[in-house]
């Protein structure tokens, strides 16, 4: 599939959290992951290796904790893992070369983060 659409000139995004999950897509040859929450550093070498685009997705990390207190105990606890790991992942692609980030989304400018709509968390 990632051929095909490759042969049209079209991107192929692949929504992971997982680590295993996002290096498989990569090593198929996806121009990007989505969100990245549980990425390790080998998968985020990997992807600035192959030039693969991270949408970390923040503004739905945040979301998700502010509003863990409503959720059931052991919903809530997991939803705390991700954020937390989701964190760590994202300071691990700057801090290995990351230079923006994906923004679909206006209300990502509470958190401080760049403000262009446009931008992507390239690891190159």
């Amino acid at each position: 599939m990632i051929t095909e659409a490759h042969a049209w000139n079209r991107k192929v995004a692949a929504h992971a959290h997982g680590d295993v999950a996002a290096r498989m897509a990569v090593e198929a040859g996806v121009d990007s992951i989505e969100h990245g929450s549980f990425l390790k550093e080998d998968t985020l070498k990997l992807m600035k290796r192959k030039g693969t685009y991270l949408v970390p997705t923040r503004m739905a990390l945040y979301w998700v904790e502010k509003q863990a207190d409503t959720y059931p105990p052991v919903i809530a606890a997991k939803a705390r893992v991700a954020a937390a790991a989701h964190g760590d992942m994202f300071r691990n692609a700057l801090r290995m070369g990351a230079s923006s980030m994906l923004i679909r989304v206006p209300q990502m400018m509470q958190l401080k983060l760049p403000s262009s709509r446009n931008h992507r968390t390239v690891l190159r």
